[in-house]
């Protein structure tokens, strides 16, 4: 059974202003963790927006919001393996893991695409 959805689409080049200066950026300090930001020093252009979109989808699929629960951007981790995007893990901390554990566990299916312009990420969370 399907116990949650999500989807997100973001332009690549919004995050730009952001990437001038990674290491100072409020946004990148409140969105992303240090674990994340050593594992995308391979192509920061992509995936900074990729795992913003990674995390919004996600919310989209638990049902709640940053702004209005205790779930934490930095909650979700999205780590890609080898230094490219054909692997990839989704780690899940905090208050995020505390709703997964009450939708039971579900399994994580997740699928992302890049063109040259834009990213998107879906999350569907499945109980067998």
């Amino acid at each position: 059974m399907i116990v949650g959805c999500g989807i997100d689409t973001e332009e690549i080049s919004r995050f730009d202003k952001y990437l001038a200066d990674i290491e100072n950026s409020g946004l990148i300090k409140l969105v992303f963790t240090d674990r994340e930001i050593e594992n995308y020093r391979f192509n920061y252009h992509k995936c900074i927006p990729l795992s913003f979109c990674c995390k919004e989808a996600f919310f989209k699929a638990i049902e709640n919001s940053w702004t209005t629960s205790s779930v934490h951007w930095r909650d979700i981790e999205l780590l890609f393996s080898r230094g490219s995007f054909s692997g990839y893990e989704i780690k899940i901390s905090g208050h995020t893991k505390k709703i997964m554990n009450d939708l039971n566990n579900p399994k994580i299916i997740s699928e992302l695409d890049i063109s040259n312009e834009n990213v998107t990420f879906y999350v569907i969370l499945k109980n067998e």
